[in-house]
């Protein structure tokens, strides 16, 4: 998807099949590229389903590295307009997250932020600062920093290094021949 001028993200209606991202003993997995439009360590949030009050802070995105709830995971710095693939992994058990980008272990915490209640999925931006809404056209910010996004997925369940190696590898043949 190629975000334009005047569409700067993706909204989604109230998904119940991702209520388990609201328990942080949960596993998750989360995959996409992305391409960042601005270098800052300002937020980028690409993937969001928070309302950012009461700790509910969930995102996956950038700052000048992988962000994971608006803080920094990643160790590589991201480079503008460059087409990544960046995949978030919770392990729910241990409690720790795992950041890879472009196939490659870049960075962990112990970040154990959890999902937003009965919240629209946003793609590219995340809802303002106590925004709750079911349906599409809450209130909207942080948009903006996404040229491009593709093959965005959220599944339930824990994705181990290899697998990720090997999703990356077999993907990287659609954008980069």
């Amino acid at each position: 998807y190629n975000f334009g001028a005047t569409s700067k993200y993706l909204e989604q209606p109230y998904n119940s099949n991702l209520n388990f991202l609201q328990n942080s003993s949960n596993s998750y997995t989360v995959m996409a590229w992305g391409a960042t439009t601005d270098s800052s360590a300002g937020w980028k949030p690409l993937i969001s389903l928070d309302y950012w009050n009461d700790n509910k802070k969930w995102f996956c995105g950038a700052l000048d590295k992988m962000s994971l709830h608006g803080g920094a995971i990643g160790n590589t710095i991201l480079e503008t307009n460059q087409l990544y693939f960046m995949c978030w992994v919770r392990n729910g058990s241990t409690g720790t997250n795992y950041a890879y980008l472009n196939g490659r272990l870049d960075g962990t915490n112990t970040d154990g932020a959890t999902a937003a209640a009965n919240q629209t999925l946003i793609i590219g931006a995340r809802h303002a600062n106590g925004a709750i809404s079911t349906v599409p056209g809450g209130g909207i910010t942080d948009g903006s920093h996404w040229g491009q996004a593709a093959l965005i997925r959220i599944s339930a369940g824990y994705t181990d290094a290899d697998m990720v190696r090997r999703i990356y590898n077999e993907e990287r043949k659609l954008f980069m021949p």
